[in-house]
């Protein structure tokens, strides 16, 4: 059977001519898409990525900067320490032996004196009037003393004893008075004062508390170990 195709000539599929230029730009413009997909989808893998890097990266300054904190913590606790433990030292080095002291405050008391305390204590009420504290001279310094620090807050310095407090009884008021004479004479001490002496009502003798202020600059005052 036959097949007769009536359409023009102009029409016909076997004579239609391919056009070359539309085909080539037809082509590129495909590779040029592909090309673009393929670059779009490694931005997108890229960016991806460098997200994971940045939040990895955040993780670990966050951990470096607790590991900072707690070293730049523990380098202040050991300074703390360090100055802590020298001021120990300075106290160890300075550490008095008062059995010399005492044994000649006794050989000095007379037959009628008895004593009922005895108190080695830090009284800057009862230093001389030239002598200075250490909290004296931070307050005369005024604006241009150093700043008070956290450790120096927390690092407790106890003073050194300056004052010994005798309390004691007497049968005669003469007594007292040959005591505290002897009490100065001693090598000891710089001034020994007289605070207060009254009757007692029970049995008639007479209680007094004497003050003997230490010589800073005596060595003999309290020997160093």
């Amino acid at each position: 059977m036959y097949k007769v195709n009536l359409l023009p000539p102009e029409l016909m599929g076997w004579q239609k001519k391919v056009d070359k230029r539309q085909l080539i730009i037809i082509t590129l413009g495909c590779l040029l898409s592909g090309l673009i997909i393929l670059i779009y989808g490694k931005f997108l893998y890229d960016t991806y990525h460098l997200r994971e890097q940045i939040q990895t990266m955040e993780r670990e300054l966050t951990q470096y900067q607790t590991e900072v904190a707690n070293a730049k913590k523990l380098a202040a606790q050991r300074a703390e320490h360090e100055k802590a433990i020298e001021e120990l030292q300075k106290i160890i080095k300075l550490k008095r032996v008062w059995g010399s002291t005492l044994d000649d405050i006794n050989l000095n008391m007379p037959v009628d004196v008895w004593l009922t305390s005895l108190q080695i204590v830090h009284d800057k009420t009862k230093l001389p009037p030239n002598a200075e504290t250490p909290q004296a001279a931070t307050d005369e310094a005024g604006e241009d003393a150093p700043p008070v620090t956290e450790s120096d807050e927390q690092t407790i310095i106890p003073n050194s004893p300056n004052v010994i407090i005798i309390e004691g009884k007497s049968g005669t008021t003469p007594s007292i008075g040959v005591f505290q004479k002897k009490l100065n004479e001693l090598k000891y001490f710089s001034s020994v004062q007289l605070e207060s002496m009254e009757v007692s009502n029970e049995d008639g003798t007479f209680k007094f508390i004497i003050n003997a202020v230490l010589k800073e600059s005596d060595t003999n005052a309290a020997e160093s170990e």
